[in-house]
């Protein structure tokens, strides 16, 4: 089994890696990190305005 180098006796965030049942990596998040899906991401930046959904359009176009 994998032993935890993760500090005791403190509020922490962590990312595991299970594989068959048995931890295999995991990674301490830092204070400035977050961990998301890409929808969320994306929901995200759209928000933000960092990106633009495109224009609907009734035309489909298939490549």
């Amino acid at each position: 089994m994998h032993n935890s180098h993760l500090p005791q006796n403190h509020k922490i965030r962590v990312l595991t890696t299970i594989e068959n049942g048995v931890v295999t990596s995991e990674r301490l998040l830092r204070e400035d990190e977050d961990a998301l899906s890409l929808d969320t991401f994306i929901e995200l930046a759209l928000r933000a305005g960092l990106l633009q959904r495109p224009a609907e359009s009734d035309e489909v176009s298939h490549a």
